[in-house]
């Protein structure tokens, strides 16, 4: 790739910006039978996203009843989260594989017989306790994703193309297109885009490095200030401040919900960078107001100090550094570059759950938050020296300021010095971001 390459970047400066009202000018005129079969399709996907978070958000009310029902020690308790979020780095480390065999569909069905499988388990279990049926719960979750995409979720176009499958692809954009021209255009699109967007981990490390690294970072410091272990031990932590009720757990799920409604609503009109400063910023203040209850007693303000710092995290972190990654580099190499940021966040998940309970239990909440909170006021600092704005920018144009930022070989000066076209033979024209199919 050379500096040419990105010349055209003024022409191509709305593609990201543009591109969220280019794909809502599209819904729009689609007709309503159009409309319906899409909104099935993504209502269906996104279970899958309800399942995980699910789990995630059981796990509080389900400690304190390992506890109780089976004797389970705070070392014990921290595996149970631990072991959740290593099988989560398992399966992202996995997911690209799959679907690039398998694709998106078969894919999710796996998934969805694997939850069902292990709900199963769970709930005929000879154990004690409720606790089997709030995590069995999931198995029916998965059952019920599993019923609807045998008769809403079509198979991906775009891999139904790399099977040889051209008449299957045109038939289910036809469902979600106006025409058949619109349909043959985007199925060339497809086809240019799979021939030509194909980068290497090479290129991720070496052209787009500094990217790489802001944006791993980011993706550590999202759960290394500890937002996890307030929505995982939201109950042990609470109860360690003097809250003896259980329906805080509850209303943290709801301030989470409501928060990420707004960073979505709005981080197109305020932008990436805000959003995360004020979260990461939130985040340290709430981690700080958390410790300070702990060392005056103060239960009430240990309960609005949780419920801030999901909020905060919520606002920013959660939903913003996923969006920064994606917008920080081209297609080529956004899977590869998002699949690295999300095994950073769960490393980050790993070493902040693994002896948070032991943490707490031995050193007390005044320290233990204390501590947080100064990872916090690091990712702040971070954010502000080196996470660029990334609204309505080309991932070049990103990465220059990056390399200008930090002082070292410009962008420009980098991809100058790769083979050009004679050296390296003909190169085709890259297709515009935007042509990436939806399913």
């Amino acid at each position: 790739m050379r500096v040419e390459d990105h010349e055209d970047a003024p022409s191509r400066s709305n593609s990201a910006s543009s591109e969220g009202r280019g794909l809502w000018n599209e819904w729009r005129l689609l007709n309503r039978s159009s409309k319906f079969f899409a909104a099935k399709a993504a209502t269906v996907a996104s279970i899958g996203g309800l399942l995980f978070g699910y789990d995630i958000g059981v796990t509080a009310p389900v400690l304190p009843q390992l506890q109780r029902d089976m004797g389970f020690s705070l070392g014990m308790q921290d595996m149970v989260v631990s072991t959740m979020v290593m099988g989560a780095l398992a399966g992202s480390l996995a997911a690209g594989l799959l679907t690039d065999r398998l694709g998106r569909w078969l894919t999710i069905v796996l998934t969805d017989l694997t939850f069902i499988a292990g709900g199963v388990v769970l709930i005929s279990a000879t154990t004690p306790g409720g606790w089997r049926i709030l995590f069995g719960l999931s198995a029916w979750l998965a059952a019920a994703q599993l019923v609807l995409m045998v008769w809403f979720m079509p198979r991906s176009p775009r891999w139904l193309l790399t099977q040889k499958r051209r008449e299957e692809a045109t038939n289910i954009l036809l469902k979600i297109r106006n025409s058949r021209d619109d349909v043959e255009t985007e199925l060339r699109q497809i086809e240019l885009f799979d021939r030509n967007a194909k980068g290497s981990l090479m290129e991720l490390t070496t052209e787009w490095r500094i990217s790489l690294l802001v944006t791993t970072a980011l993706s550590v410091f999202q759960q290394l200030g500890g937002q996890a272990n307030v929505l995982n031990f939201n109950v042990e932590i609470l109860r360690a401040a003097g809250f003896n009720a259980a329906a805080p757990a509850v209303v943290l799920g709801m301030v989470k919900v409501l928060s990420t409604i707004i960073a979505i609503t709005w981080v197109d009109q305020v932008g990436r960078r805000p959003f995360l400063l004020w979260g990461a910023g939130g985040c340290t203040i709430s981690l700080c107001l958390l410790s300070v209850s702990f060392k005056n007693g103060q239960p009430l303000l240990s309960f609005l100090a949780c419920c801030a710092m999901v909020s905060c995290y919520s606002l920013g972190f959660g939903p913003v550094t996923w969006l920064v990654t994606a917008e920080m580099f081209p297609s080529c190499v956004r899977g590869k570059a998002l699949g690295i940021g999300q095994m950073g966040s769960f490393l980050g998940s790993l070493v902040a759950s693994a002896f948070f309970l032991q943490l707490l239990d031995s050193m007390g909440g005044f320290v233990t938050f204390a501590l947080f909170g100064s990872v916090a006021l690091s990712s702040t600092v971070f954010v502000y020296a080196l996470v660029p704005e990334t609204k309505g920018k080309e991932p070049s144009e990103i990465a220059s300021e990056l390399h200008e930022c930090v002082g070292c070989v410009s962008y420009e000066a980098m991809v100058r010095d790769e083979p050009s076209v004679d050296e390296s033979g003909p190169e085709m024209e890259r297709p515009n971001d935007s042509t990436q199919n939806l399913f």
